[in-house]
């Protein structure tokens, strides 16, 4: 792997960003993958419970663990303890020394001898679990199964940034977004740059903080739109309702232009009346703030 790496353009480039994101302080402080595992969650039940048992089927199967075993398990296990995300490796490290355990105490009873080796049947196993994988991708099974979950989430802003696309020559930025909305503008709507987005590596641990606060409403919102030169906020009615509320009550700054049952679109004002364009029939009679 350290011969592979060398061999790239970048050279060792790759090994500083592994370490840039892993020791990145925005992500390990804001990311939810990046937080240690709790056992609030049924699969976090199932994690913890899964480790609990493990030294009790150490201590009683006559089979035991080399030293790289101990290393994967000591060292992913550290891993997976730190962070949400290193926990999907360490249940594939710890599924394998699991059933190396266990066999010799139950192989007995689970193990039948091979009667007759039949190589088709895999060759069709293997070509089944491919066309089921095909089968299942976005725009495929639609094809086939009309009550599939949609490609994009329905709290997804398509039709809110389709509207904003249309009048970008008349509504202009910066544009602030709810952080997974500003995820889906990176793809469709690349005119208004995002200022913030899901990659928590690539804004410092102020940036994040600065979101928080204007998504909260709390006491500098309006003084920190200011700052950022913001002329434009999308917002998720519930996730953001307190914000929603706060630029209400400030309409002569702030004024709704669009809405819908996913996103709000708010434009700054200044004084001037709210843009002919701008068209919300009874915009707060159906969004429940808090």
């Amino acid at each position: 792997m350290v011969l592979a790496t060398l061999l790239t353009p970048r050279l060792g480039g790759s090994w500083e960003y592994v370490w840039a994101l892993i020791t990145d302080p925005s992500s390990q402080q804001f990311s939810t993958e990046w937080r240690p595992p709790t056992t609030l969650t049924w699969f976090g039940k199932l994690f913890f419970g899964w480790v609990l048992v493990f030294p009790l089927l150490i201590h009683l199967s006559p089979r035991h663990l080399t030293w790289l075993h101990w290393l994967w398990f000591l060292g992913l296990g550290w891993m997976a303890l730190s962070g949400v995300r290193y926990v999907i490796w360490f249940v594939a490290i710890l599924a394998l020394l699991t059933a190396s355990l266990a066999e010799p105490l139950l192989g007995r009873y689970v193990d039948k001898p091979v009667q007759e080796v039949k190589p088709r049947l895999n060759y069709l196993m293997s070509l089944f679990f491919l066309l089921l994988s095909g089968l299942f991708l976005p725009g495929v099974r639609h094809v086939w199964w009309p009550e599939a979950r949609p490609t994009l989430s329905p709290d997804t802003p398509v039709e809110a940034t389709a509207w904003l696309a249309r009048h970008q020559s008349i509504l202009t930025g910066p544009l602030w977004a709810d952080l997974t909305f500003a995820s889906y503008h990176v793809y469709a709507l690349p005119s208004y740059p995002v200022w913030i987005d899901t990659r928590f590596e690539l804004y410092p641990t102020e940036h994040w903080e600065r979101y928080l606060e204007i998504s909260t409403a709390a006491p500098r919102w309006a003084e920190l739109l200011d700052e950022e030169g913001i002329n434009l906020l999308m917002l998720h009615p519930k996730e953001q309702g307190y914000l929603g509320q706060a630029l209400q009550q400030n309409q002569e700054t702030w004024g709704l232009c669009y809405a819908d049952e996913v996103a709000l679109l708010f434009v700054r004002l200044n004084g001037q009346p709210l843009p002919t364009l701008c068209h919300v029939p009874n915009p707060f009679g159906t969004f429940a703030y808090p």
